[in-house]
């Protein structure tokens, strides 16, 4: 059964609601470079090529490949620096990229409030300390339209 949560660094991500946080605070990414994490975090350390990526963020869609390179670019910029100063995806040249970095299962739904932390906390006496968790639901869809003239 594959998890919907999975942690890598400091980053949490849940491929369920499509949230990205760093040390449990949201981080803002584009649908499209979301799409691209969340498949390159499916098999991390194993390359995946560029048509497998194109299919994965632009199903059944013909576009550019100068495409997928500004996107991996954004990814990169909001990702930042991995441990041991490397890029959390490497480019493999004229083949495709290549997640590189630790990536842990997490348990689903319940975040420490302070940490961002998934997962119960034992406190002094080794009881649970639930009370420091809350579940946190996927956000709320809005839609926004607009009539007439939008001048």
């Amino acid at each position: 059964m594959r998890q919907n949560s999975v942690s890598f660094g400091s980053f949490i991500i849940n491929r369920e609601t499509g949230t990205l946080l760093r040390d449990g605070l949201p981080v803002n990414v584009g649908y499209r470079a979301f799409l691209l994490l969340k498949t390159l975090l499916q098999r991390p350390g194993e390359i995946f090529t560029k048509a497998e990526l194109f299919e994965a963020a632009w199903p059944g869609t013909v576009v550019e490949e100068t495409n997928l390179s500004v996107q991996i670019a954004a990814l990169r910029k909001t990702l930042g620096v991995a441990p041991g100063n490397q890029d959390w995806i490497a480019t493999i040249p004229r083949v495709g990229y290549r997640f590189q970095g630790e990536v842990n299962p997490l348990a689903l739904g319940y975040v420490h409030i302070a940490t961002g932390r998934t997962g119960p906390r034992r406190n002094e006496r080794g009881d649970l300390a639930q009370s420091q968790f809350r579940y946190r639901p996927p956000p709320p869809r809005r839609c926004t339209r607009i009539r007439g003239s939008g001048g």
